[in-house]
């Protein structure tokens, strides 16, 4: 029943795309859109997070080493934090994050839409917003999505 359901969800977000001129907080309560962040990019990845997330916390690391990567590559990386713009900006000033820190809007949309029913998370899109990839940061087809996109 697991098998054919994951079937089914990766059926339903192979067809997806995330509305690009939904607007969406900063950490620092500056407003933008994941179709402006992506104007002159190959793609976006976002990194679904929250402070009380252990596992997510212990990947911040790595999330910093694929900003570092892939931003050059003309892929930009966002945090995209699931609770409020306090603890996102504390959380990137604690850091010392200088690359795009994002607060999902209320109701948590785009973790509806994408079915992210546990965290950390990350989801690759394409500048028009089609889902790539949507699973563990760590996963092997995250990193041949990231290289397919990016030329590298």
């Amino acid at each position: 029943a697991q098998a054919r359901e994951r079937k089914l969800d990766e059926a339903r977000l192979a067809n997806l795309r995330l509305p690009m001129d939904m607007k969406i907080a900063t950490s620092t309560g500056d407003s933008t859109t994941l179709g402006k962040l992506a104007t002159g990019k190959q793609g976006v990845l976002l990194d679904f997070w929250a402070s009380w997330c252990g596992p997510c916390m212990a990947l911040m690391p790595e999330l910093q080493k694929k900003a570092k990567k892939y931003g050059p590559r003309g892929i930009l990386v966002a945090g995209m934090n699931t609770e409020n713009a306090a603890k996102a900006e504390g959380v990137r000033k604690q850091r010392g994050i200088n690359f795009t820190w994002l607060v999902e809007p209320k109701g948590r949309p785009l973790s509806q839409m994408l079915k992210i029913n546990s965290i950390p998370r990350m989801v690759l899109l394409n500048a028009e917003g089609r889902v790539l990839f949507n699973g563990h940061p760590m996963d092997d087809e995250l990193t041949a999505a990231l290289a397919k996109l990016s030329g590298n």
